[in-house]
């Protein structure tokens, strides 16, 4: 039976992706950071500037990447885990699942950090707030997807 192996690969897109970008946010402020924790996701990604660098992965890893290209890492991550799940499960996915997964990686958040991402010397902190509301966009449309295929 492939549905248990079908929702684990769906609910690594929250567990590693969307969690791993409310973390390296949270990090060091006294938020929430689980990637169900829709309340206080404005204020996690309010509480750094999107143009400064990561510090966690520069400490251990020796990598200078901004909390920009972090995300897009992560969307590229979310899209390719999105696909994988569709090619590998179009068969046996129901129409309500692959509509999910579709939709979810259609989202136009996907398409502006990468354009974003792009310019190494664009500033894009002060118009950050379209970008939060996109991820917000992001995460709820993943919670929709947890519950079509019933994730708890």
């Amino acid at each position: 039976m492939l549905n248990p192996i079908i929702r684990r690969r769906v609910q690594n897109i929250g567990t590693k992706n969307i969690h791993n970008i409310l973390l390296e946010f949270g990090r060091g402020t006294k938020l929430g950071n689980g990637y169900r924790d829709t309340e206080h996701t404005v204020e996690i990604l309010k509480s750094k500037n999107w143009d400064d660098i990561v510090p966690i992965l520069k400490k251990y890893n020796g990598v200078s990447i901004s909390y920009l290209h972090y995300v897009n890492l992560n969307c590229k991550e979310i899209k390719k885990r999105v696909t994988d799940v569709i090619i590998r499960y179009k068969e046996v996915l129901t129409e309500d699942e692959l509509v999910a997964l579709e939709d979810l990686s259609e989202l136009s958040f996907f398409n502006l950090v990468e354009s974003l991402s792009s310019f190494p010397n664009m500033k894009v902190n002060d118009g950050v707030s379209s970008l939060i509301d996109d991820f917000v966009k992001l995460q709820n449309r993943y919670l929709e997807v947890e519950k079509v295929f019933k994730i708890k």
